[in-house]
């Protein structure tokens, strides 16, 4: 978590200097969620993540350098430079990538778990998705088919109280939004999402449940981005 928090603090005064290619989307605040949810995956597991998404990268395994240099645009980064901010992935640790399309890493997700499933594989796939990605039409439409086919999938809800600039309360009539999960039989839990210990034992157990074949769950951290857009 902290090697996280010195890695934004470190890309926004980059950004500030106009050293970066294209805009930095921090996570200052929110490290937990990511950092320990990750924790609880092996190699083979697979995780798709927002545009936001640093402390997933680094929670799954990525060295913070190629991360960086693929930021600064170069060669030595993690897609050779050409991926950006937002799209960073890494196939060897199981990271599937980042999105600049708001909940669009929710049906890759959801897609792996299928693939998992056909294939007769034990993996578990994971997406990490914001508040903002939860109000969007295909967050549903990817858990209603998670539900229904008992897919290995973990959705794992980064609720930091904001979509970009909105708040929750003008996006949702609702502020527990994982209550959604039970109109599709996917069991949810609520935790800290600044206590890494908590979010850690929720996710672990969900992950461990999809393992066994028991189909997807759901963990919603409450969190608070303190930084960035």
């Amino acid at each position: 978590m902290l090697l996280v928090r010195y890695l934004e603090e470190g890309l926004g005064a980059l950004h500030k200097e106009g050293r970066t290619r294209g805009p930095i989307h921090r996570c200052d605040g929110q490290e937990a969620v990511g950092v320990a949810a990750t924790a609880t995956l092996e190699i083979n597991d697979k995780v798709a993540t927002t545009h936001r998404g640093h402390s997933v990268y680094l929670g799954k395994g990525m060295a913070p350098h190629p991360v960086i240099a693929e930021i600064l645009g170069r060669a030595t980064g993690a897609c050779a430079g050409r991926a950006g901010h937002m799209l960073i992935a890494d196939a060897d640790k199981g990271v599937i990538g980042g999105n600049a399309i708001v909940g669009a890493g929710i049906p890759a997700a959801t897609g792996m778990a299928l693939s998992m499933q056909v294939l007769g594989q034990k993996g578990v796939a994971m997406c990490v998705f914001g508040d903002g990605a939860a109000q969007t039409g295909i967050c549903h439409e990817a858990m209603n088919m998670a539900g229904l086919w008992k897919l290995p999938v973990v959705f794992v809800l980064e609720h930091n109280q904001f979509g970009l600039t909105v708040p929750t309360e003008v996006q949702s009539p609702i502020q527990d939004l994982s209550i959604r999960a039970a109109g599709y039989d996917i069991p949810a839990e609520i935790v800290d999402g600044n206590d890494a210990v908590a979010v850690y034992r929720a996710v672990s157990a969900m992950v461990e449940r999809a393992r066994r074949g028991e189909g997807p769950g759901m963990v919603e951290c409450k969190t608070y981005r303190l930084e960035g857009f």
